[in-house]
């Protein structure tokens, strides 16, 4: 799977992201009702070193010298001794282990300033937390800095600014945990789009499918059912976007030079998909003055949708002897277009690679401007392989409803072996038309 699978999924299927993203925005809150909140309460203490002198070297000195303090003060504000002072001072229920997960110390950047938080459910305990701790700590360094036989300790601690109660919780963060969700959720919809093309054997778009094939494509187009229908309906106006989509693939097919008077149209799975398909391209040949064939190699071609008697002789009569090559020609309700059909029951696979198909492929192009030939499944017929030899072009139909990528690349296979010239993979799906409402009889 390549960067533009994924990016023609997104485009096909971008709701997916927008519903994952507000699902991780609404997990987000979720967690942010759920969560305990904790305050946080900081102290500011100043570190400042004494007995300095006047001059610019003995100040620059002092200033290294709280630096370095500020460092060591930093580390040493978690430590046991410190917590179990306030611990018991506060008479806390927790012991010092669990108050120096509580508490935090950070230097303020190029500064002796160092801010002393204590975080808590209770935002009065977190403030007495933190306002204890720097008392003590401050009990606690004034022995550690003061030189033995001296009285006056080498550096100070002030406190600046004492803890004030918090008046919102430090967490949990209601903006941050809906943006997180909102990430984490446009990445599992990422992930769920990017997964879908390969977890899928449909093939979801003509790229897709041009990339499957190295053929040129065509469509997606829409057809009518065949077996849903008694009456070819389409280029009427009940149909104008299938017309549409048939007009446009007969400009394709005659673009080519010299452009191919002998079509064969073959699905890769079983369906109506090549028989609708089929019959709608030998219709749209006839629009335009030429003289078509459509010529039924498959059972599944109903010649009755184009007004021809079920019962009449068709291309198995022809091929096993039984018809002439004008018996089998049976006008339709359309202008200039004849439908040979199937004309049995039984597959006629084995007869069509008789020196009597060529024949009658032979006086075809002679009578007809144009001819369509239309198969069963390359899949499961030899039947498109065979009349490869005998026709100008093929067309693949693959029906994007049923048709599976391991279907398409086996008929490519086949199309290869047999040195068929594949005009086009055509995609194409089979709908039922819609049927006008009825009016309620007896209606006042």
């Amino acid at each position: 799977m390549d960067f533009q699978t994924i990016v023609s999924a997104i485009r096909r299927r971008w709701w997916v992201l927008a519903i994952t993203a507000l699902v991780g925005i609404f997990v987000g809150n979720l967690v942010s009702t759920h969560d305990v909140r904790e305050y946080t309460a900081t102290t500011r203490l100043f570190v400042a070193a004494t007995g300095g002198g006047n001059s610019s070297s003995e100040a620059y000195s002092g200033g290294q010298f709280s630096e370095q303090r500020v460092e060591s003060y930093a580390q040493m504000m978690t430590g046991q001794q410190l917590t179990k002072r306030v611990v018991d001072r506060l008479h806390l229920p927790m012991s010092a282990d669990e108050l120096s997960s509580k508490v935090d110390a950070a230097i303020v950047p190029r500064t002796v300033l160092l801010d002393l938080s204590a975080t808590d459910p209770s935002p009065e305990r977190a403030t007495d937390i933190a306002n204890a701790l720097a008392d003590a700590f401050i009990q606690y360094a004034g022995p550690l800095e003061t030189p033995v036989g001296e009285s006056t300790p080498r550096a100070t601690i002030t406190v600046v600014n004492r803890a004030q109660i918090p008046s919102s919780p430090s967490s949990p963060n209601v903006v941050t945990n809906a943006v997180y969700g909102c990430i984490g959720g446009l990445l599992i919809g990422l992930l769920c789009l990017s997964l879908i093309p390969v977890v899928s054997r449909r093939i979801s778009s003509a790229e897709e499918l041009g990339r499957l094939t190295g053929a040129p494509t065509a469509g997606p187009l829409v057809m009518p059912d065949p077996g849903a229908s008694t009456q070819h309906s389409l280029f009427d106006a009940s149909c104008p976007e299938e017309s549409e989509g048939l007009r446009r693939l007969r400009v394709q097919i005659d673009a080519h030079d010299p452009a191919p008077q002998v079509v064969l149209v073959a699905p890769a799975s079983s369906g109506r998909a090549a028989a609708a398909l089929g019959a709608g391209i030998a219709a749209a040949f006839a629009e335009t003055g030429r003289t078509t064939a459509l010529i039924a190699a498959d059972s599944t071609l109903d010649a009755r949708w184009f007004g021809v008697e079920g019962d009449g002789p068709g291309l198995a009569d022809l091929l096993s002897g039984r018809s002439g090559f004008d018996d089998v020609l049976h006008n339709t309700v359309r202008p200039d277009l004849v439908c040979v059909p199937h004309g049995g029951t039984h597959a006629i696979e084995a007869l069509l690679s008789s020196a009597a198909m060529s024949a009658f492929v032979d006086d075809l192009r002679k009578e007809f401007d144009r001819v369509v030939i239309v198969t069963a499944s390359v899949n499961d017929s030899s039947a498109a392989s065979v009349l490869s030899a005998v026709v100008d072009a093929d067309l693949l139909v693959v029906d994007t409803s049923r048709t599976h990528r391991g279907e398409v690349a086996r008929a490519i296979s086949e199309f290869k072996a047999a040195r068929a010239h594949l005009l086009a993979v055509v995609m194409a799906k089979v709908v039922a038309p819609e049927r006008p409402q009825e009016t309620s009889k007896g209606s006042r």
